[in-house]
Formats: C-alpha cells, sequence, structure tokens
C-alpha cells in the first residue's frame, strides 16, 4: 500500500465571493480523474486518491475528519471506541486536538470544518509521517494538502516559488528544517501542531504535542519501565502490522532490529512475513549476517541476504526522488530503495517494518549530558558515583573532561547541530542558532542537557520521511516511533536509558528475554561509514559536476574550494563528510528539478541571481 494522498479545500461561508471560486474548484476537482471526493462539510470538501482507500473518520459532532490510522493510546483502555474521550467540544478546535493525541497514536491529519461557531483547523499527528501543506488562493480559499506533486497545477500556489533563505537552512541545518517547505507562498503544519485559522486570514500555531511536556523529574523503577516499554512496543508493533497481510522485515543483526523482530512473534505477526532481509557490506565491520541469523534462527525463519552492492549513484538515481515537496534523502540509498521497491511488487508486500529509530528512542548516543542530567538531579555527588565512571568508559574520556564539558554547556546549551565543513561561512553564520521547534521549546522551558540532545535525535528522525521509490511502492513502519514509545522513552531519565559504559543498556534489559545472546553482548554497532566512503568515491564522476556546477555552489550556499576538498578520494578516507556531501547531491537534484517548474523567490533570490 503506497502512501496515501489527501486534498482539501476550504471557504467563507459569508463571503459571496469565496464561496462563488469554491464551486467552481469543487466541480474541477470532481473532474479530476486522479481524485474522489472523501467528505463533504459546509465549508470544506476532501478528497482521496482515486484507487486508494484512504482511512476516516468523523469527528465528534461532525466538526470535521481525521484523515489516516487511528490506533488507541495504552492508557486509554482496551477496545475504546476511535472518538470515546472527555473534554472534546466540537467548537473547540484545540479541545479536540489535545483530546486525540491523548487518547490515540498513528498516522494521520485532523481537520475541524469552518461553522459559526468553529474555525477551521489542521492538526498533524506528533509522528510527523503525514505532510499537512496549507497556502491560500484568492477569493479566501485555503488548500491543504499531502503532497505538492500530486495537486493540480491550476491548485497550486499562485506564487510558488523556490525561497533560497529556505534551501540555505535546509543545507545548513538539516535536523531544523524538517517541517518548512523550500517554496515561498506555502507553510506545512508541524509534528503535533495545530493551526487554527483566524477571521481575518492567517494562521494561529499552537504547539498541542511537544516531546518536553513528557519529561519527568521523578526516577522511574527499572523493572516496572521495562515492563512497560515492551508492553508499548508489543502493542505499536501489532497495531501498525495489522493492516497489512504480507509484510518484508528489514535485520540488520543490530539491536532495534531484533526488538522489532522479537515484537512481532509475540504479537503473532511472522506468518504475514514474506521475506527477512539482511542488507550487508564487504568489509567485516559492515558484515552483521552472523548475528541476523541469530535472530531468523531464533524464530525459525529464513534469512534473504543481500549484498549491498558497490554500484556507483548517478545524477539519475537522485533525480528520481527529487519530485516531492522536500529532498528524497530517504532514497538516497538508491540501490537498497530500488530493491524494496521491486521487493513490494514481487512479493505482494504492502509494508517494510524497520527497527529505525531506535538509536534515537532509547538513546545510543555516548554522551557527557548524561552525567550532566545526573548532576542536575543529585548534585555534584553524581561525579563520584559508580554512573561518572561509566560514562567516562563509554566516551574514552576522563570524568574531569566530562565534567569541563558539561560546564561549558551550562554556560552556552549547545542546541544546534554544527555545520558541515563545507558550508560557506555566510550561510553557517546565518543559520548558525537554528534548531527544530522542539529543541527550541526545551530550551525555553530548561530542559536537562542530556534530554534536550534526546529530543534533538529524535526530531531530526523526522528528516527521513520524504520521497523514495520505496514509499511510493508500500507503506514503511517503524514501530519504535511509534508515539506511545516516543512519549515513554522520553519519560525516562537519560541515565537509566543510557548510564553504563555501553550503549542502550535500559533497552537490552528490557528485552533480555527475546534478543538473542550474541546480539546482547556484542558492544559495537554494525559501521558501514566505509561503504559509503568507497561509493562516494567511485560516484565521484557524478557527484563532482552535480555539486560543484550546481547551483547550491552558484548560490553561495556551499564553498566550492571546500566542497572540491571534501570530494577528493584521499579526503574521503579521513573525513566524515558522507552524510553531508549526499545531502547536498539529493538537494541540489531537487533544486535541478524543481527549478525548471518555478521561479526564485523575489525575496529570497539566489544570491548569484
Amino acid at each position: 500500500m503506497a502512501r496515501l494522498g489527501y486534498l482539501a479545500i476550504s471557504w467563507r461561508a459569508e463571503a459571496r465571493d469565496s464561496v462563488l471560486a469554491a464551486t467552481a474548484l469543487r466541480r474541477r476537482l470532481d473532474e479530476e480523474a486522479a481524485w474522489s471526493r472523501l467528505a463533504d462539510f459546509e465549508s470544506l470538501v476532501v478528497w482521496a486518491g482515486r484507487r486508494e482507500v484512504l482511512p476516516n473518520r468523523t469527528l465528534p459532532g461532525g466538526a470535521g475528519v481525521v484523515l489516516g490510522d487511528l490506533y488507541p493510546m495504552p492508557d486509554a483502555g482496551r477496545g475504546c471506541s476511535p472518538f470515546n474521550w472527555q473534554g472534546s467540544g466540537s467548537d473547540d478546535p484545540r479541545a479536540l486536538a489535545r483530546g486525540l493525541s491523548a487518547a490515540h497514536w498513528g498516522r494521520y491529519v485532523a481537520i475541524t470544518a469552518p461553522a459559526p461557531h468553529r474555525p477551521l483547523s489542521v492538526f498533524r499527528d506528533p509522528s510527523g509521517q503525514w505532510p499537512a501543506l496549507v497556502w491560500d488562493l484568492a477569493d479566501e480559499v485555503v488548500v491543504i494538502a499531502s503532497d505538492l506533486a500530486r495537486v493540480p497545477g491550476w491548485l497550486k500556489p499562485r506564487r510558488q516559488a523556490l525561497d533560497w533563505r529556505r534551501i540555505e537552512r535546509y543545507v545548513a541545518a538539516p535536523s531544523a528544517s524538517t517541517t518548512q517547505p523550500l517554496f515561498a507562498d506555502m507553510e506545512a503544519v508541524g509534528p503535533g501542531e495545530q493551526w487554527v485559522r483566524r477571521d481575518q486570514g492567517g494562521w494561529d500555531r499552537h504547539a498541542v504535542w511537544q516531546p518536553a511536556d513528557f519529561i519527568k523529574d521523578l526516577g522511574a523503577d527499572p523493572a516496572e519501565a521495562q515492563h512497560e516499554v515492551v508492553s508499548r512496543v508489543d502493542a505499536s508493533t501489532a497495531a501498525l502490522a495489522d493492516r497489512h497481510t504480507r509484510l518484508v522485515v528489514e535485520v540488520s543483526g543490530g539491536l532495534d532490529s531484533a526488538v522489532v523482530a522479537g515484537a512481532l512473534a509475540a504479537t503473532g505477526q511472522t506468518g504475514k512475513v514474506v521475506s527477512w532481509v539482511n542488507r550487508h557490506g564487504a568489509r567485516p565491520e559492515g558484515d552483521e549476517r552472523g548475528f541476523a541469523r541469530a535472530v531468523t534462527d531464533a524464530l525459525d525463519v529464513p534469512l534473504t541476504e543481500i549484498s549491498k552492492p558497490m554500484m556507483p549513484l548517478t545524477e539519475a538515481d537522485f533525480a528520481e526522488v527529487a519530485r516531492g515537496t522536500w529532498p528524497g534523502m530517504d532514497g538516497v540509498d538508491a540501490s537498497a530503495d530500488r530493491d524494496d521497491a521491486a521487493r513490494f511488487e514481487a512479493l505482494g508486500a504492502s509494508a517494510l517494518v524497520s527497527g529505525h529509530g531506535g538509536d534515537a528512542m532509547f538513546f545510543q548516543m555516548p554522551s557527557a549530558l548524561v552525567l550532566a542530567d545526573a548532576i542536575r538531579a543529585r548534585g555534584r555527588r553524581a561525579l563520584f558515583s559508580p554512573l561518572a565512571g561509566a560514562i567516562a568508559r563509554r566516551t574514552r574520556r576522563s570524568v574531569w573532561d566530562l565534567y569541563r564539558e558539561i560546564r561549558n554547556d551550562r554556560r552556552a546549551p549547545q542546541a544546534a547541530v554544527p555545520a558541515s565543513g563545507f558550508i560557506s561561512r555566510e550561510v553557517a553564520w546565518a543559520h548558525r542558532d537554528a534548531v527544530h521547534a522542539w529543541v527550541a521549546d526545551a530550551i525555553a522551558r530548561d530542559v536537562p542537557p542530556g534530554k534536550r540532545l534526546h529530543i534533538r535525535v529524535v526530531a531530526n528522525c523526522q528528516a527521513y520521511n520524504g520521497e523514495s521509490r520505496r514509499r511510493q511502492a508500500g507503506d514503511v513502519l517503524f514501530p519504535l516511533m511509534a508515539q506511545p514509545v516516543a512519549e515513554f522513552c522520553l519519560g525516562l531519565p537519560t541515565p537509566l536509558l543510557a548510564g553504563a559504559a555501553y550503549d542502550r543498556p535500559f533497552e537490552r534489559q528490557a528485552f533480555a528475554h527475546r534478543v538473542p545472546a550474541e546480539i546482547l553482548a556484542r558492544r559495537l554497532k554494525g559501521d558501514l561509514t566505509a561503504y559509503w566512503s568507497q561509493l562516494i568515491a567511485v560516484s565521484l564522476p557524478a557527484l563532482r559536476p552535480l555539486l560543484l556546477e550546481g547551483n547550491l555552489c552558484a548560490a553561495g550556499v556551499l564553498d566550492r574550494v571546500q566542497v572540491e576538498k571534501a570530494l577528493h578520494p584521499s579526503a574521503l578516507i579521513w573525513t566524515a563528510y558522507t552524510r553531508e556531501v549526499l545531502w547536498a547531491a539529493v538537494t541540489e537534484a531537487w533544486v535541478r528539478y524543481w527549478q525548471t517548474r518555478v521561479p526564485d523567490a523575489l525575496h529570497a533570490q539566489r544570491w548569484d541571481a
């Protein structure tokens, strides 16, 4: 089942010109072969792809519609009806959004229909799996859509243009820029946000769900926490898999994919799996087949082993995932992405299940800030605790080095991610403080420093929700990123999640009864850094002209001299620029596609324009 699409228009019922304009647009959309009317309200009409079955439910009191998948939250009770929550006043969009996000999770967008005492509103679920783009047309008509590429040309923004200030930010600070579209005259509702339409036009933005809401000052009982997280992972995995009859499952050999495989087995879903897939590199550090076999042997299922080919990337590979609203970073691994899409078709599968996001949720990062959170809770005596020694061993530094870093962070919290080495100085400086809205909220609320980092890496996972070949062919399911798991993990103290000399001790202990001993005992992750460096090296004939002669260098976003240095084979051996190179290449391909279709925004042109 490919990613589903929706399209909605709303208008001012009391304004004659708005009603006339909306009537003409509705007629044209009803005649479009690609779209079928799904829901009809007094001043709101919603369409879905004509060949798609888009789950939808009407909000209480006929207040609007929820598009997408809804599952009850663990605390909402077993078997609760989709809209059986208290305080869901149908004329209060914010109450509806709060009630919806507290009682349910999933991949959805909720739209309230305008009424005499109720404004138009759009609420996007906290996972961010489904976009909610908004823009205004003439005569006070509002368009809400999931995918710009599927919108008929006559319904797109009237002044659609490339916004180079947004493009700069996207390249310089990717994790801070996963929500805002790179076009002018268009916006996107952020994950967990609700936009409420004002009477005079424009929007009020409300953060209904933010990670900092779930940070708790009190410690958790480890045994109870472990039991609860297993329950939530199982429930999330079962709910996501339930809509599908044939699944492909990634088995990387790492801890997270083993946890997901165990959850599929524990919830009776393994009978749906038509292929358990492991992709491996040629070098020992990138070959995890032995660990993956331990998982499938325990489940008594066959493992499909696929060698990652050293096939040079071409400009066409990047162009194939350049047609979405955002650059398609999720499709940058062209060979794997293509294979997943082909596997869906060949096996009749409709979804891929992955442990993606587990590193972020269970705090895989070695960081002094874990100790900083302990000091925040217990004072300086935490420096003399076993935890301090464990974090020192994990980070391979002395306790006093850790303390110096903690003091520096206290003076100037490092929320932003440092820009890559080949972003131009001007652009790096202009966006030096760029952070995701969730991180900005955490700073404003003085969230402990380790939790700030936790929130930042969770937010960063949204960068991979964009265009890909496999998302065009089927669903991609990430149970470890489901809202019930995220809320619970965010509420656990970082010393509980990561307070050991090895990574993810809490996750290992919680799932020890399911994960093979070989995986529990390993202390290092598989590493494909060498594979990606070599792949970029063999792809230089395409990457060099794509970047050095491209728009990003010409516009002054990238420093051409530094890019040339980074794209030298010897530099690829000693530097870790692989992600930055690929991010820049994907963005460059996206710009090349769209610059032939829309102009630059007058207020935010290329510097060379």
